[in-house]
Parts: structure tokens; C-alpha cells; sequence
């Protein structure tokens, strides 16, 4: 029998990062993007969010549906089915525009809350445009 969790873990590092990846980057990356919401009769149940329907007409292609039928075969030595479905009921993501405006003030608050900071600008006589996530 197999686990959820284990199912979980496939999905993620097998599909996603490994063998997937190596064979079609695209598809690994859709499938990134769903969630394993369950397994029933060895059908895993991958559900993508509510701005995942090219993610998931991407998955359902039929050169898609074998290659991962391929991976999981070769994980689990067994035949193993996969079914999409979005979910329209999840929180929609955060517009750009409220990201933008969130970033502005979080921008502001620190400036506000660094003297050295403020001190920095002032001594140029300049003003913070734009931030950018150092990864």
C-alpha cells in the first residue's frame, strides 16, 4: 500500500526535481505548481489552485499524462493513474498591484524606523524607487 506522505514526496522530488525535470522542464514546473490532495485505487489526485488551468490543460496533454505514468511506474514498480483537477474555491494570489503597493509601504516603514537610512537619503537628498529581493 502506499502512503500519502510518501505519494507527497514522490510528487515533489521524483516528478518535479528528478527525473521529470530531466525530460520535459516545462512539465515539471506546471506540475510544481498542484497539490496532492489525496490517493484512491491507485489514482493520485493533483489539484492545481484557481490560476492553474493552463498548468493543468499543460499536464493532461496525453505525451504528458505517459511520461508521468512513466515516472511513477519506475518509482513504485507499479501502475499508477493521475487526475487534475483546479480548485476554484482556494484563495486567488495577491495582484501585482497589491504586491506593489504592500513593497511601497513596507519600503516607507523602514525608512521611517532606520535613522541611518533616512540619514543616507537625506545626505543625498534622495528617495528610495524601487527594492529588490537579494536571493
Amino acid at each position: 500500500m502506499i502512503s500519502f506522505r510518501s505519494s507527497l514526496e514522490v510528487f515533489s522530488n521524483i516528478l518535479v526535481l528528478g527525473y521529470l525535470k530531466q525530460k520535459n522542464g516545462m512539465l515539471a514546473a506546471q506540475l510544481g505548481t498542484a497539490e496532492v490532495r489525496s490517493i484512491k485505487d491507485n489514482q493520485i489526485l493533483a489539484v492545481f489552485g484557481p490560476s492553474g488551468s493552463v498548468s493543468r490543460q499543460v499536464a493532461e496533454k496525453a505525451e504528458s499524462l505517459s511520461l508521468i505514468g512513466d515516472c511513477l511506474r519506475e518509482h513504485y514498480g507499479a501502475n499508477l493513474g493521475i487526475r487534475f483537477e483546479t480548485d476554484k474555491k482556494a484563495a486567488a494570489p495577491v495582484e501585482n498591484e497589491d504586491r506593489r503597493t504592500r513593497a511601497t509601504k513596507e519600503v516607507k516603514k523602514l525608512v521611517e524606523s532606520s535613522p541611518r537610512i533616512r540619514m543616507l537619503i537625506d545626505k543625498v537628498d534622495g528617495e528610495i524607487i524601487g527594492v529588490k529581493k537579494v536571493e
